[in-house]
Parts: structure tokens; sequence; C-alpha cells
């Protein structure tokens, strides 16, 4: 409605989560808008303004499903520290970036953004925790830690352009 896109940054309409069962797996939410509401199939959903969560993946007239990153199927481009890095970020109950240059310096802290195509660029995903080396591998691994608690979003923003 009006008002809740009036409320939400431009661009974003504001979605209340749904709740759920506290076991329930983490690879999908529920939200309280759906196409009627200006919801489309696709749409980058935020835990907040600049912090990438998901997209949607169904959608119906008055709610939608959003497939989060912790999918345990999920996989996206992303790009990780200052020099941008690029990586693959897996999903899970431990979400990973592997494919790391081992020749590049990733640290602790250093921020993991959105480089899938088809997805708004640049986004926040979260920050790497920590990096080990692949044994045997020219690569990397970093994990991750995001800025959020899936458990506890009671609100979300989809992007509607």
């Amino acid at each position: 409605d009006l008002n809740t896109v009036l409320d939400a940054p431009a661009g974003l309409i504001r979605a209340k989560v749904f709740a759920t069962h506290p076991f329930n797996n983490k690879h999908s939410l529920f939200i309280a808008k759906g196409y009627a509401d200006g919801v489309h199939l696709g749409a980058a959903v935020l835990a907040s303004p600049n912090i990438f969560l998901g997209e949607v993946s169904r959608v119906e007239p008055t709610w939608s499903e959003v497939r989060t990153v912790l999918d345990v199927s999920r996989e996206l481009s992303v790009r990780v520290g200052a020099a941008g890095t690029p990586g693959l970020l897996r999903g899970g109950a431990a979400v990973a970036v592997s494919m790391l240059d081992k020749s590049k310096r990733i640290a602790a802290g250093d921020l993991i953004i959105l480089a899938q195509t088809g997805l708004p660029y640049g986004l926040k995903i979260g920050e790497v925790r920590g990096v080990r080396e692949v044994a045997g591998s020219a690569w990397n691994e970093a994990e991750a830690t995001l800025p959020y608690a899936l458990s506890e979003l009671t609100e979300v923003l989809v992007r509607y352009e």
C-alpha cells in the first residue's frame, strides 16, 4: 500500500516477516507482501537498506517466500575486501566464501559484497570471520559472519524497481 512505500527508503517496500518455528530451517522466510503490493519474483530482499538477505522465490497476492543466503544450495558471486577479490559464497549453517585467490590478502573484518549478475551490485552480505588455506588447491576459503540473526528479523525491505 502507499503508506508502506512512503515509510520505506526510495525504491524499497517494507514487509513484515511471518513468525516461524524457532528450529525452522533457515533457507527461506515468508513476508506479508505480495504482487498486490508491488513485490515481484526475483526481487532483492534486504535486512536493512544496504544489507542483502536473499531474493523473492515465490509471490502470491498478499505474501511472498524469500530464499535467503543461508540456503544450503545457494551460491552467489561476491567480492571480498578493499581489493574486491572475487569469490563464491556458499550458503548453509556456516556461510563461507570459496575460490579466493591465495595471492590476495584477505583478513578478518573484510567486507563481503554481492556481485551476482541479476542482483543489485555492491550490497553488503557480511564480513570475513577468518581465512583458511585449502590444502592442495590454488584457493583459500573464508568463513563469513552475517550482520543479522535471521530468527530476529521482524521486517525486511524489498526492492521494487
